[in-house]
């Protein structure tokens, strides 16, 4: 195969030898024999023919080699092209590869945490201050135990009950108390947050009982609820501690006696109330011992249990 530069080279000497020829036949050389004139231009015929012929081939070889160049070019392109897909199907495979990896990853990651062990849940309780409205300072004495108990004295012989103001409408809540000189009269409870307690009116016959529930001695049994009263839960006296669970998860209220859950409960609680606390005779006092909201109920099943709805 000759280069691009070669070729020219051949043209221009074909070229060159043709101008030689209509040189040749345009000043012919001088001769007296007539046959050797027409000998002459018959060479110079012949010469002509030829230098057609190599014009021709050399325009041929030409075109040949551009076609060659462009067959190759082409055949390049292809090449080029046809390694660009494949690159770009390695690409999407080695993409697919890797996208089916990190789901397979992430479902291995998901057994991994079914299996990890569960942290020990922390009952964590928080403690709230005892506030008590003191609608009738004549009636009660207040006093602070070790900065967190509050005791409360009845002063007058009288039906008197008083609430705490924190008023609960969700969560759980429990308050803890015990009577001293109790002589069969004292109770804890629940009061509608709307009902405002007045003195020497019993929580469990008179005006407002259809806002209470209390447990202890009332009137009559140890168990009252809107002025009914119940059988069931166990009496209790003085030192004893008592406990009221409130659940509004479950809309309960429970009862416990040195932490022996009462069979005894009330349900359907909806509504915002209050903690209170009931006595009779003077000289009764009730220690209010704690305030609490819990993270999680305590309340069971136990035997005989009966639920009264609020």
């Amino acid at each position: 195969e000759c280069t691009e530069e070669e070729l020219g080279q051949k043209f221009k000497e074909k070229i060159r030898k043709y101008f030689s020829y209509f040189e040749l036949k345009r000043n012919p050389a001088p001769s007296s024999d007539s046959k050797e004139k027409d000998e002459k231009v018959h060479q110079l015929e012949e010469l002509n023919r030829n230098k057609d012929e190599e014009i021709k081939e050399l325009k041929d070889e030409i075109e040949k080699e551009k076609l060659e160049k462009q067959k190759i070019f082409e055949e390049k392109k292809q090449q080029n092209i046809t390694e660009i897909n494949k690159l770009k199907q390695e690409n999407q495979k080695e993409n697919t590869e890797k996208e089916k990896l990190k789901q397979e990853n992430a479902k291995l990651l998901e057994e991994v945490e079914k299996y990890k062990p569960k942290p020990t849940q922390v009952i964590i309780n928080q403690d709230f201050p005892i506030q008590i409205i003191n609608h009738d300072p004549s009636s009660f004495g207040f006093a602070d135990v070790d900065g967190v108990q509050k005791k409360i004295t009845n002063l007058k012989q009288n039906y008197n009950s008083v609430s705490l103001t924190q008023e609960m409408s969700e969560g759980i809540w429990s308050m803890e108390a015990t009577f001293q000189n109790k002589q069969n009269y004292g109770a804890i409870g629940i009061v509608r947050a709307t009902r405002n307690l007045v003195t020497n009116n019993c929580p469990c016959c008179e005006d407002g009982c259809k806002d209470i529930v209390i447990y202890g001695c009332g009137c009559t049994e140890y168990f009252s609820c809107k002025g009914n009263r119940y059988p069931g839960n166990t009496q209790y006296g003085d030192n004893q501690l008592v406990r009221a669970e409130l659940d509004f998860g479950k809309e309960t209220l429970t009862f416990f006696l040195d932490n022996v859950q009462q069979p005894v409960y009330i349900y359907g609680i909806r509504e915002k109330v209050r903690f209170m606390v009931y006595m009779y005779n003077n000289g009764t006092s009730c220690t209010i011992k704690s305030l609490r909201k819990l993270s999680q109920p305590t309340v069971g099943q136990v035997a005989n249990m009966k639920a009264i709805q609020w």
